[in-house]
């Protein structure tokens, strides 16, 4: 605070504060100073004293005033000291240099000036008069420098801080960044942002956005060079590292409630960008978060340990970004080695026993069932069967698998000692723990005289019947109506589904079979697939649902050797209900894909 030190003097002995001005040293001539020098005092802010007298800073010499060549007046105490007859004492810590050099007056006009605080020029321009000018040249310029406001951040005096700094660093960023301020008060705070925040920004200007220091990554990798060095000779990165925001769209730069400053629980921040299908130039992964949130089952490396369980977040030898050994594609030697990863929590016996009844409970009496799959050079890898996130079936059997450009249907089956899989590799298998299916005598053919009434059969066929996916038909003579008749008479029930999903329900296998026989039998027949929607819990996403229904039914028929142009689709959403009772059976009946037959 400024104190008037000089003109309280005046008021304890009762003194007048006003005085015509400084007289001159002849007695018998009396002359104020503005008479002279008015034009000191003419601009906007007025120094206090010399309203007053300026003998408050001024006194006289003895010589004659005026005159040329010689001083009548001079300064009644030397500089800074003058100052501080009024003025706070500017002395302490770290002192501006003109004012610890006694230059008040490179800064201040001791009479009248047109700026605040009688400063001698606008403050951008004055502090640039010794500064340098190209720290406020940069693309991106801190506010309070682009305003000209130096005092928002330094003291033009002195400071305990270095710099100048009106406060030290960061409580002087909070000042402004309140926001920023309440990050400090998180379990996990970035040593950087806890120390001072110009180890990464820039105070006055910058070329890159919120006034860092580097582009990128690259102020990161300024502390972090490990993980750059393995960045870059590592075969697989993280896509998001080179993307606009990189670092930052995973971690906070500033603090955390999350280990590793990370922008939320690490699950779900990896779910908050695989929460929609992502497709690239060699592969298209699926959405995550949809089926994590709606398939009965979900791995259980997940479940304990999230993503992190089978990935790494930045770099990876591995595809996938996976922290281990897995093959890509379908087809791989069956070396355990190969299946590294996977025997991080399974036992890798599992591919390694041709024959016991300890080992796995996927097993055909004592044969193993995996060694079966995963055995040899062209040994099955574990995503040909399973989905390694989550699965309407249980042991994580996939709905459907990518082979090659096909989405390969499944259709697996459980019961108290085995069940069955039915696929696009092979015809219904089955497999008893107790006693062994011996599946090698279900060889499905279809007799010969059940299709000998539609279909001539060519002289090189021989035998009593031929494979039901190889026949061939030459000639088809059966008209629309004796078709439609034949079609009615199977009476072909609707395939019905289980609530929210595309996975079918109990009985479903039976109608496809149906299906794929009379296709088979009836080459030129086209069939319209209608699927359906129930209106108690799918009202959101009814049309869409349907329709994938019926797309889930014509993969697992095409799947058969059916040409595409044979099954067509249709979703109807809740539009057309079976029944209108709203419980759980309508809702049931509700929840389905009927099949029609279409005229040629």
């Amino acid at each position: 605070m400024v104190i008037m030190k000089k003109y309280l003097v005046y008021i304890l002995l009762g003194l007048p504060w006003f005085q015509p001005g400084a007289q001159g040293q002849d007695d018998t001539e009396s002359l104020s100073c503005l008479d002279c020098h008015e034009s000191l005092v003419l601009k906007q802010v007025v120094h206090a004293p010399v309203t007053e007298s300026c003998d408050y800073c001024h006194t006289a010499t003895g010589n004659e005033h005026p005159a040329e060549q010689q001083k009548g007046f001079t300064l009644s105490e030397s500089m800074p000291d003058l100052c501080y007859i009024c003025h706070d004492t500017y002395n302490e810590g770290n002192v501006h240099a003109p004012i610890e050099a006694g230059e008040c007056a490179i800064c201040h006009s001791p009479h009248s000036s047109s700026f605040d605080h009688l400063l001698v020029a606008r403050t951008d321009h004055l502090c640039f008069e010794c500064h340098e000018s190209e720290i406020m040249e940069k693309k991106i310029i801190h506010q309070p420098v682009q305003q000209g406001n130096c005092q928002a951040c330094h003291n033009p005096h002195h400071s305990s801080e270095p710099s100048l700094l009106i406060k030290g660093r960061p409580a002087l960023c909070f000042t402004c960044h309140e926001k920023t301020a309440q990050q400090i008060t998180e379990e996990f705070i970035h040593p950087p942002f806890e120390d001072d925040c110009m180890n990464c920004h820039s105070p006055h200007s910058s070329e890159e956005g919120q006034l860092m220091d580097l582009p990128g990554n690259g102020l990161c990798f300024e502390c972090h060079d490990d993980i750059r060095e393995s960045i870059e000779s590592s075969h697989v990165i993280h896509k998001v590292i080179n993307e606009d925001g990189g670092c930052a769209q995973c971690h906070s730069a500033h603090a955390s409630s999350n280990p590793k400053y990370l922008l939320d629980k690490p699950t779900e921040l990896c779910l908050s960008c695989h929460n929609k299908s992502i497709t690239t130039s060699t592969r298209k992964l699926s959405n995550i978060r949809q089926k994590l949130d709606e398939d009965h089952f979900v791995h259980g490396a997940i479940e304990f340990d999230g993503c992190a369980g089978c990935h790494t977040a930045h770099f990876s030898e591995f595809p996938s970004l996976l922290t281990d050994a897995y093959p890509e594609g379908n087809y791989t030697e069956g070396k355990s080695e190969r299946f590294a990863l996977c025997f991080n929590c399974h036992d890798q016996e599992i591919i390694e026993v041709e024959k016991s009844t300890s080992i796995s409970n996927f097993r055909n009496g004592e044969i193993n069932l995996h060694f079966l799959h995963i055995h040899g050079v062209k040994a099955r890898s574990c995503g040909t069967c399973h989905d390694m996130h989550g699965s309407a079936y249980d042991h994580l059997i996939a709905e459907e698998v990518v082979f090659g450009n096909w989405n390969m249907p499944v259709i697996f089956k459980v019961n108290i000692n085995g069940g069955s899989c039915f696929t696009g590799c092979h015809n219904e298998k089955k497999y008893d723990r107790v006693n062994a299916v011996n599946n090698s005598l279900k060889n499905e053919q279809v007799p010969l005289k059940k299709i000998e009434k539609y279909v001539t059969i060519n002289e090189d066929m021989q035998g009593d019947s031929i494979p039901s996916k190889k026949f061939v038909a030459s000639t088809f003579n059966l008209e629309f109506k004796q078709l439609e008749e034949e079609f009615n008479h199977l009476h072909i029930p609707p395939i019905y589904f289980n609530s929210r999903k595309t996975t079918m329900a109990e009985g479903a296998e039976g109608v496809l079979r149906m299906i794929i026989d009379f296709l088979n039998d009836h080459p030129e027949s086209k069939i319209l697939l209608e699927g359906h929607a129930d209106k108690f819990s799918e009202k959101v996403y009814d049309h869409a649902l349907s329709k994938k229904r019926a797309d889930r039914v014509k993969s697992i028929i095409l799947s058969f050797g059916i040409e595409n142009d044979r099954v067509e689709i249709v979703g109807y959403g809740i539009s057309k209900p079976a029944t209108t009772e709203n419980n759980k059976k309508g809702r049931q009946l509700n929840r389905r894909v009927e099949v029609s037959l279409l005229k040629k």
